[in-house]
């Protein structure tokens, strides 16, 4: 019998720094020094919130706690990109921190959150950013629906979500992206890849290269 053919579908993607963390300077964008420092002042800032969180939680002075580490340049880069000015949102899941306190939400708030108050999640008028969504994955339709509103309204913003490897398995996920591309709204699907799906390895959850 003859063997079957398999195509295999090939998916672009731009990758400016690499495993290693060295960069592609001609894919670099322009950014000052200004920028730079600020960046990296506010990722060692959110090194230092989670690392106190984190103690803070081991203590039981805090509830449950979703530590940021290693996630920090994601969160802190993609934050300072936004324009809340301009009426950008954001849709985070339970592990933004650094979101949140990169766009300067209150780290106290953030803090009385975690010890339980709902309150903590009371945001700044100032600030378009959503509550914490522990539920994994629920987030990611509100940000298209949000997307939608702007696109109708001519507001020229964008809404960004973000979310683990757990959360693209959710039929949320795939919904989201889905309506999202049949109505081509300015939405950001920002997909934070630690390699983990809650306690499962990422091959284990997914079959997608």
């Amino acid at each position: 019998m003859p063997k079957k053919v398999i195509k295999k579908c090939e998916v672009e993607f731009l990758q400016v720094v690499n495993e290693s963390g060295e960069a592609d300077a001609e894919l670099m964008p322009e950014v000052s020094d200004g920028w730079i420092k600020k960046a990296f002042e506010t990722m060692m800032l959110v090194r230092t919130y989670n690392d106190r969180a984190v103690s803070l939680q081991r203590e039981g002075r805090i509830g449950t706690y979703a530590s940021i580490l290693g996630q920090e340049a994601s969160q802190v880069g993609s934050a300072l990109a936004l324009d809340m000015g301009k009426g950008d949102w954001v849709f985070p899941s339970f592990r933004e921190s650094g979101v949140y306190i990169a766009l300067g939400y209150p780290i106290s708030l953030i803090f009385r959150y975690w010890k339980g108050d709902e309150r903590g999640m009371k945001a700044p008028e100032d600030m378009n950013i959503f509550p914490m969504s522990v539920p994994v994955g629920t987030q990611i339709p509100h940000a298209t629906g949000a997307a939608l509103a702007m696109k109708l309204k001519g507001a020229g913003s964008v809404a960004v979500t973000f979310f683990g490897d757990g959360g693209s398995s959710r039929g949320d996920f795939h919904e989201a992206i889905n309506m999202a591309g049949v109505f081509k709204v300015p939405a950001v699907f920002l997909c934070q890849n630690n390699q983990w799906a809650i306690s499962l390895p990422r091959k284990s959850q997914s079959a997608a290269e």
